[in-house]
């Protein structure tokens, strides 16, 4: 334990993040502005085979007079001292000592991370933390080495907070929209389908996106409910005004893993007294999806039903090929992202050829995302690609806008 003036003695043992804690509530009684914290992080999965080598580097700094280091979490470590004793210099020493220690003891190139973050001089020891947890997960996004907080890191930060605050308002209320966007197919010139896109509307009237909203929802473990909340809409939008096209609905794999999906929704059906006909469920293809026979058996349930399947933003995650054919679907959706970088990119045409042939070998019905402009949708068309959907040829609207558009 050092000593450093000041400060009482139990608040300097290196230890848990429990001490931690005590010691930023000692910050909130003293000027802090002259104080920085500096998450320490090893970014990659399987660092705690460099524990005992970082937890050596990391012990030396503790004969620095002001350094106050905590175990913070799962491994990694936060640095807190005055501005004039953690110093650039020293940070930058601290990498590179993190980093040839685990190359030299445990022969690991992984990659050192250090985020540094004023405590400032108004400290609120619970959105220190959040803040906290914040800068390490920006870190683990970034290229750079040491990551200081700026306006940019602050401004999503406070869009996070933002639509963490709007989510949990929702979610209180069932207070999500449906938007409705129109898929245009080519051979026969008419918009013959449709997708349901989610929306939250924010209290300030704007709209957030499901990227934003749906990892709140499913943070706090209402993602279950709130597909069923779509679907539920979804049916009474094709009840109300007679929808005679196909709608399409957005459901992550945790929902086609759910028991209960094909009897809700054969529920919500039947509430309506609609066709099962009338409905498409897209299953969004991530780095979370595991290829079991309950996900088959769910997928040949909803077919039996006359339901189509599609797989949702094909070719920007980490589906294997063989897996198309394991999975029996109906349509292949290709990524907007993909679709993007035919603008750019003379071998996105090489893929979507690729796509093209992958499509028919399987009797799959694909789709074009995100396309915006006439040139993209004329390369696409002349691929073989019949159905495009983006802005080029419709936006999505809202359930009223939509019917006093195309009905």
């Amino acid at each position: 334990m050092i000593v450093t003036r000041g400060i009482p003695n139990e608040l300097l043992s290196v230890g848990s993040k429990e001490q931690g804690l005590l010691y930023l509530d000692y910050l909130s009684n003293i000027d802090s502005k002259d104080y920085i914290c500096c998450v320490v992080k090893v970014n990659k999965q399987g660092y705690m085979h460099s524990y005992s080598a970082i937890s050596r580097v990391i012990a030396n700094l503790t004969a620095i007079e002001g350094v106050n280091t905590f175990n913070w979490f799962y491994g990694n470590y936060l640095l807190i001292a005055k501005k004039d004793v953690l110093t650039n210099g020293l940070m930058l020493w601290l990498h590179s000592k993190l980093t040839d220690t685990l190359l030299v003891e445990e022969n690991s190139e992984q990659l050192i991370r250090l985020g540094v973050i004023p405590v400032g001089t108004e400290i609120n020891k619970d959105d220190l933390c959040t803040k906290l947890n914040f800068l390490s997960k920006t870190m683990t996004n970034s290229s750079n080495n040491i990551i200081v907080w700026d306006s940019d890191i602050s401004a999503r930060y406070d869009r996070m907070l933002f639509v963490e605050k709007n989510t949990k308002r929702a979610m209180l209320k069932d207070d999500f929209l449906v938007y409705y966007q129109p898929i245009y197919n080519v051979s026969e010139q008419r918009f013959d389908r449709i997708e349901a896109l989610a929306r939250l509307q924010a209290a300030d009237g704007s709209l957030i996106g499901p990227l934003e909203f749906l990892p709140v929802v499913k943070g706090k473990g209402k993602l279950l409910k709130f597909g069923e909340f779509v679907i539920d809409s979804v049916c009474k939008f094709i009840k109300v005004n007679n929808i005679t096209q196909r709608v399409y609905i957005n459901l992550s794999s945790d929902h086609f893993v759910n028991n209960d999906l094909v009897n809700y929704t054969m529920r919500c059906v039947k509430k309506y007294c609609i066709s099962p006909t009338l409905l498409g469920f897209e299953l969004l293809e991530d780095d979370n999806i595991i290829i079991t026979p309950e996900l088959i058996i769910e997928l040949n349930r909803l077919q039996s039903l006359g339901i189509r399947c599609a797989f949702d933003d094909f070719g920007t995650g980490y589906t294997s090929l063989a897996y198309i054919g394991k999975l029996g679907l109906n349509d292949l959706k290709i990524s907007r992202d993909l679709i993007k970088l035919l603008d750019k990119d003379v071998r996105a045409i090489t893929i979507i050829k690729a796509l093209r042939q992958l499509a028919d070998m399987y009797d799959l019905d694909i789709t074009a995302e995100g396309v915006e402009s006439k040139d993209v949708a004329e390369k696409l068309i002349a691929e073989g690609v019949n159905h495009i959907q983006g802005f080029y040829y419709a936006i999505p609207l809202s359930a009223r806008d939509y019917i006093l558009k195309y009905k």
